[in-house]
C-alpha cells in the first residue's frame, strides 16, 4: 500500500501540497511513518495516534556532496492523496516496527563521563550488540540498520551528535527519527559514505505536534 510505514519510493500527500525546495532543487524524500503501524508500541504514545510523518532533506547533504548542506522538510499529513511525481527516488523498503530496550552510545556524552576505563567501555559495547540483536534471526541480521524512532542516536563516528541534548527526556534536542542505510532484499540504499542521519526535536514541540520545528545533524564514515 502507498501509504505503509516505509523508506524511499514515492510520497503521497494532501492535495494542496508543495514539494520543498532548497533554492532551485527539490529535496530527497527519505521515508514515511504511518502513526497508526505504531498502535501498541511503547513510543506511540508520543506521536500522533493516525497520519503520516514524512520526511525530507537537501540531496546534497544526504550524500555527503557538502556537508554545510542540512535543510530538511519534516510534515504531518492527517490527509493524503496519491503518489506525486518525486524528483528522485530512494528504493522501496517496507518497515517492521519493534520495541526496543535502547541504550545511549558508547561515545555518547553521557556514557562518556560515567565510563573512563576502556575495559568497561569494551565491556558496554557487547552489552548494547546483544541487547540490539535480542529476538532479530540470525537471517535477517543484516537487513536491520540502526534506523529507529526516538531513544538515543546510534552514532558513525567517535563523537557525539552535535545538536544532541543530554538525552532523551531532558530540555535538549532528543532524537525523532535516525534514518540509515537500509535494504530491501533487492537493492540497497547507501548515505554517501556509510551515514546516518539524525532528525531531533524538543519534547514540548513533539507533545504540539510542532514537526516544522525539527533539527537536523549527520554523521558519516
Amino acid at each position: 500500500l502507498a501509504s505503509a510505514s516505509r523508506f524511499g519510493g514515492m510520497p503521497i500527500a494532501p492535495i494542496d501540497w508543495s514539494w520543498p525546495m532548497v533554492d532551485s532543487e527539490p529535496m530527497l524524500f527519505l521515508g514515511h511513518i504511518n502513526c497508526a503501524d505504531l498502535a501498541g508500541l511503547p513510543i506511540a504514545a508520543k506521536l500522533p495516534p493516525f497520519g503520516l510523518l514524512a520526511f525530507f532533506a537537501d540531496y546534497d547533504g544526504v550524500m555527503a556532496c557538502n556537508f554545510f548542506a542540512r535543510d530538511i522538510a519534516v510534515f504531518h499529513w492527517p490527509d493524503a492523496t496519491p503518489p506525486i511525481e518525486p524528483a528522485c527516488v530512494l528504493p522501496v523498503c517496507a518497515l517492521a516496527f519493534r520495541p526496543l530496550i535502547d541504550l545511549p552510545d558508547p561515545y555518547s556524552r553521557v556514557v562518556q563521563a560515567i565510563l573512563s576505563d576502556s575495559e568497561q567501555v569494551s565491556r558496554y559495547v557487547k552489552i548494547i550488540e546483544t541487547v540490539r540483536s535480542y529476538g532479530i534471526a540470525g537471517d535477517l541480521a543484516d537487513y536491520c540498520a540502526f534506523s529507529k524512532l526516538l531513544g538515543w542516536p546510534a552514532l558513525v563516528q567517535q563523537h557525539d551528535v552535535d545538536e544532541f541534548g543530554d538525552g532523551p527526556g531532558v530540555d535538549g534536542l532528543n532524537l525523532l527519527l535516525q534514518f540509515d542505510d537500509y535494504c530491501n532484499g533487492e537493492q540497497t540504499s547507501e548515505l554517501g559514505p556509510g551515514g546516518s542521519l539524525y532528525f531531533l526535536m524538543r519534547d514540548k514541540d513533539l507533545a504540539t505536534r510542532r514537526f516544522n520545528r525539527c533539527e537536523f545533524d549527520r554523521q558519516f564514515t
